[in-house]
Formats: structure tokens, sequence, C-alpha cells
């Protein structure tokens, strides 16, 4: 599947999720594709990462593992919310 909820409603996502459920308590395997993280932890028992078309790496201990490993996973380093705001930009006027 992938990014199966990306357009539609939570409720939709919870019978989508249900169904996810009952299809692996019958041994069947989902291939789950989804940049929404929380929706990762809340159905996956492993993280394969992509980057480039490749396997960047797997993770098997999804209870042990963190958003950030994760991420870290997804885009090969660490991310950090560091940005510098061009004062010159923002005292333009329009």
């Amino acid at each position: 599947m992938d990014e199966p909820t990306s357009a539609i409603t939570d409720a939709e996502v919870d019978v989508l999720f249900k169904i996810i459920e009952s299809l692996i308590s019958e041994q069947v395997t989902i291939l789950y594709i989804s940049h929404k993280l929380d929706e990762l932890f809340r159905i996956a028992d492993r993280f394969i990462g992509l980057r480039d078309g490749k396997i960047a790496g797997i993770i098997e201990d999804v209870k042990q593992t963190t958003k950030d490993d994760l991420i870290r996973l997804m885009v090969g380093r660490d991310i950090k919310n560091r940005f510098v705001k061009d004062k010159e930009f923002w005292e333009m006027k329009f």
C-alpha cells in the first residue's frame, strides 16, 4: 500500500487499520509505505528505510525505536530544526 491514508478521513483510517490487523492475524504480509510516522509506529512490526530507491537499512525492533531513528534511516543523517531567518528578507517592504 503506497500512502493509503493520504486522502481518507480518520474514521476511514481506523477501518483500514482494522482490516490490516485482520490480514496480519491471517499471516498476510503488508508492505505499507507512508511518511506519516505515527501510522507506521501504530501498525508496523519492522521498518525498512528506502533512500534514493535503495534499501538504506532495516529496523527490526519497532518497540525500541524512536521517530528520530526512523528519520535518520530515511534521510541518512540527524535532522535538527536549525534555520536562520534572513533579517534583510523579513525587513523588505512589499
